[in-house]
């Protein structure tokens, strides 16, 4: 009995750093839909990285985040439909560091539709996004940085544009 006291008491904050926000998620999924101008109800999987989460498939989202993003109207399914299938856009958040009021995600979104003649899917976009809880609590993007080369500077610049209108609109 202490020995399963004392394993809860080491591995809780781990837990707790692998449960993920589903407003995060929202937020991050809504942002990079409209920077690419697709409607948010445009359908996607998403992977919810590191692949040590709650799920027994994987990458795969908890039924709760999905039930929360479909509630938001959004047509979310589980990275492993999209992969299974090779076909289709997935968004992949990897929680990198959380620090009280202050969250760090690694975001990519890719088709991963192989094109005819192609060996490999589409990188539509890549980066980091730094959160800040506001007062409320509430969690607000701060930043995006890019992690991918410009083969397309106008598309990037759009894009990075947009989405600094984004955290200056979260702002006030």
């Amino acid at each position: 009995m202490r020995l399963v006291l004392v394993l809860c008491f080491f591995l809780w904050p781990f837990s707790a750093f692998c449960e993920v926000d589903a407003t995060v998620i929202h937020k991050i999924v809504t942002t990079e839909l409209s920077a690419l101008k697709m409607p948010e109800n445009s359908p996607f999987c998403l992977a919810i990285l590191p692949s040590a989460n709650s799920s027994p498939t994987g990458a795969d989202p908890s039924p709760q985040v999905l039930a929360f993003l479909s509630r938001k109207g959004m047509r979310a399914k589980r990275a492993s439909t999209c992969y299974k299938a090779v076909k289709g856009n997935v968004i992949s958040i990897e929680l990198v560091s959380e620090d009280g009021d202050r969250l760090l995600a690694k975001v990519a979104f890719a088709n991963v539709t192989i094109p005819s003649g192609e060996d490999l899917g589409v990188l539509r976009s890549r980066g980091v996004y730094q959160f800040t809880k506001d007062t409320d609590g509430q969690w607000l993007i701060k930043s995006y940085t890019a992690e991918i080369a410009e083969s397309a500077p106008s598309l990037s610049r759009k894009y990075r544009n947009f989405l600094r209108r984004v955290a200056e609109n979260q702002k006030c």
